[in-house]
């Protein structure tokens, strides 16, 4: 069997699973973000949105967004067996991803004193947007973690680190808040 066959009728299977996570992804997302504006109220609500407004812009424009590219070689470099190019492609992709979301943290902490007293009115809230920006290198990996699990097939897994990081964000936001943590609004 070739390594990128899969047998008739899981094609279906698979992309039904994938769009169940993401409906489920969606909702824990959804309960996060109930569960964050009952507890702060409008004002702590208003004031996370705003910190994690600028450092989200940033990086989407300094981000590559490369996955689709990434997926084509890597499939193709291991249809083909050529197993030294797919390395060098993964760690290609991995190092812009890392350069790329690294330059966008520190965009966000050589400007984000700047963003809050200019645009927000306010001065306290620029150590979190660096701190906000510090978790994108960690996130920016998942682009190439998935076109690499996509170019193996591997649907099943894709669709569990999918429902679990939207559930381990959604504990960890609750038990910060039952901790006391939140932004001074």
């Amino acid at each position: 069997m070739e390594p990128n066959a899969r047998p008739a009728g899981s094609l279906g299977v698979s992309a039904g699973m994938l769009a169940a996570s993401q409906y489920v992804a969606a909702g824990l997302g959804f309960l996060t973000s109930i569960l964050v504006a009952r507890a702060l109220g409008p004002a702590g609500y208003g004031a996370v949105t705003l910190l994690v407004a600028y450092p989200s812009l940033v990086w989407s424009v300094a981000s590559a967004k490369s996955s689709l590219v990434t997926t084509r070689y890597i499939s193709r470099f291991r249809a083909e067996r050529r197993h030294d190019d797919l390395a060098g492609m993964c760690r290609l992709s991995y190092g812009i991803d890392i350069l790329t979301s690294l330059s966008a943290v520190m965009i966000v902490a050589a400007t984000a004193a700047w963003v809050s007293g200019a645009f927000y009115h306010l001065s306290a809230p620029s150590a979190l947007m660096i701190l906000y920006a510090a978790g994108i290198p960690v996130t920016a990996l998942s682009s190439t973690s998935g076109a690499v699990l996509l170019s193996w097939g591997r649907f099943g897994t894709m669709a569990g680190f999918r429902i679990f990081g939207q559930a381990a964000t959604l504990v960890s936001v609750a038990v910060a808040l039952w901790c006391g943590l939140g932004v001074a609004g």
